[in-house]
């Protein structure tokens, strides 16, 4: 079930993300459902991703099997930069509680997105990424919905 998921994701400009990501001239969708990035071209499946390094058309896909959950960063290059990071953690037991993401879920971000700019030339300019205010949002929220505003977002918290 999706509402078992958390997504955390900053996009370039460091604003929060859903797990969502338009290439620039929106005809390529890549989602983040559950462990897995949804690709998409006008609407129609490509397929499922999970690990690995794949560009399509200018938007260059990563994704990495991490602690029960993904890490991924997409972006394009050239005059129109646009990107997203982030990871998606299921929910389990810690300490007694029944948890998705915390706040040890930035460190893994910021771990992944390092060796991705040493080994696989993921941009460095997402090492710049200030994850002191990002959010963590429920999946179960985007069950029904393919994609929704900024202000529809439910089972938001915000880290400390």
């Amino acid at each position: 079930m999706l509402k078992e998921w958390d997504v955390i994701a900053l996009d370039e400009k460091n604003r929060r993300n859903n797990g969502v990501f338009f290439s620039p001239e929106g005809s390529l969708r890549v989602t983040v459902v559950k462990d897995k990035l949804r690709i998409s071209h006008c609407g129609s499946l490509i397929g499922y991703m999970d690990y690995g390094k794949i560009s399509i058309f200018n938007t260059h896909i990563y994704a990495r099997a991490c602690k029960g959950g993904l890490f991924f960063a997409v972006y394009t290059l050239g005059q129109q930069f646009k990107a997203i990071a982030g990871l998606a953690v299921p929910f389990r037991e810690r300490d007694g509680k029944w948890c998705g993401a915390t706040g040890d879920s930035i460190e893994d971000i910021k771990e992944y997105l390092a060796v991705g700019i040493e080994r696989l030339n993921i941009p460095k300019r997402l090492s710049n990424l200030d994850w002191s205010g990002s959010l963590k949002i429920n999946q179960g929220s985007k069950e029904y919905h393919d994609y929704y505003p900024e202000d529809f977002i439910e089972n938001v918290h915000r880290y400390k």
